[in-house]
């Protein structure tokens, strides 16, 4: 039959260029795989093409010739250009075969950064544990993408922890320090929990750059209780943030074990962090309210404020009597949080004492914030 349809040489470049046509593309898919590893120098060629759509089309149909493509994508991993290395790196990490791990490992060293990034990604995901050398010479690249590259692929062994916890404190670049988190996250060796500690400590995670910090958080919260230790202790530190920080996660632990420190840390002298323990204590329950229920109480406004702003934050039945209390509270700006707080709430039991200061005019802030928590609450 090749009279008929040609060699399969010039066969597989016609039907490669088919499957830039959206009619004929599907047809052309099906009949390259039949031609099995005779359409990959064609689809090789395709990769270099100057349209994205049919790069792509081309890189989905040697995925799904998987071991039929692997040889030949091997053979030209380190000698082609690098965009094409760089294709064929996104190939061998959908059909991982180890075989290619050689060739891959060359591309570690390939002049594009891009063709480093990748191929550090699609290493990791073969899982082979010879690799591991490799992968921690490349968390030195002078691309801080690569180095992420690298330390995200490192999350699939174990022994990199090491390595991990230097990168996690060391690394000049926060993306690649948050990287490190994310493996260390993935690994959970609790040996790294100390170091996780540090990295909270450490001004460079959260300076100036405070959402920045969640992966360092949630590399510490995936311990649960074996973190509360050290957090009681962090809960102490004389920067607020680290204080606040340390509250936030005692809070979504909640180990009762916290609950003194929170109680503490209620009175902090900065605002944020007294409001986060506010939160963190409605976790608890029951203990937790009646800490908060005491601190109403306070002689300080600033306590009784952020206790107020907690509660309409975090709604609970048992805050709405309380805080139409506090609507009587001696300091305006407490009262005026309050208003907020039952705006937030929208219990529609709150709203005859609403009502009242609404039409009471003698003082406009108040009266304009209740009209709203009004409007708010009838929404």
């Amino acid at each position: 039959m090749s009279w008929l349809f040609g060699d399969s040489t010039s066969r597989a470049r016609r039907l490669v260029a088919q499957l830039s046509d959206s009619q004929k593309s599907a047809q052309a898919e099906t009949e390259l795989l039949q031609l099995g590893k005779d359409a990959v120098p064609a689809l090789l060629e395709a990769l270099q093409s100057s349209q994205p759509a049919l790069r792509a089309r081309a890189s989905e149909v040697l995925i799904r010739l998987g071991p039929l493509a692997t040889p030949q994508l091997i053979t030209q991993l380190n000698t082609t250009s690098p965009l094409v290395q760089f294709q064929i790196c996104q190939i061998f990490a959908q059909t991982r075969p180890r075989e290619a791990l050689p060739a891959l490992l060359g591309a570690l060293r390939s002049p594009s950064y891009e063709v480093r990034l990748q191929a550090a990604k699609t290493i990791g995901g073969i899982g082979d544990a010879s690799v591991l050398p490799s992968l921690m010479r490349l968390a030195k690249d002078a691309d801080p993408g690569v180095r992420v590259a690298a330390v995200l692929a490192m999350s699939y062994f174990p022994q990199s922890v090491p390595t991990l916890k230097d990168v996690l404190l060391e690394d000049a670049k926060i993306e690649v320090r948050q990287a490190a988190a994310r493996a260390l996250t993935r690994l959970r060796d609790p040996s790294t929990l100390p170091a996780l500690i540090e990295a909270l400590q450490d001004g460079r995670w959260w300076y100036e750059r405070e959402r920045e910090v969640e992966d360092l958080l949630q590399a510490i919260l995936a311990f649960g209780e074996q973190a509360v230790p050290y957090l009681l202790e962090t809960i102490e530190h004389r920067e607020s943030v680290v204080r606040r920080l340390s509250a936030l996660l005692l809070g979504k632990i909640k180990d009762r074990r916290a609950l003194p420190a929170l109680e503490i840390a209620l009175y902090d002298l900065h605002f944020e962090v007294g409001e986060t323990a506010a939160q963190a204590l409605i976790g608890f329950g029951r203990e937790g309210i009646e800490v908060l229920i005491q601190a109403l109480q306070h002689p300080e406004a600033t306590v009784r404020e952020r206790v107020v702003h907690a509660m309409g934050n975090l709604p609970h039945p048992q805050f709405t009597p309380l805080l139409i209390e506090r609507l009587q509270d001696s300091d305006e700006a407490v009262r005026l949080q309050t208003i907020q707080a039952l705006a937030r709430i929208k219990d529609p039991k709150a709203l005859p004492a609403l009502q009242a200061l609404a039409i009471d005019r003698s003082n406009r802030t108040l009266s304009l914030a209740a009209r709203e928590a009004i409007e708010a609450i009838l929404k």
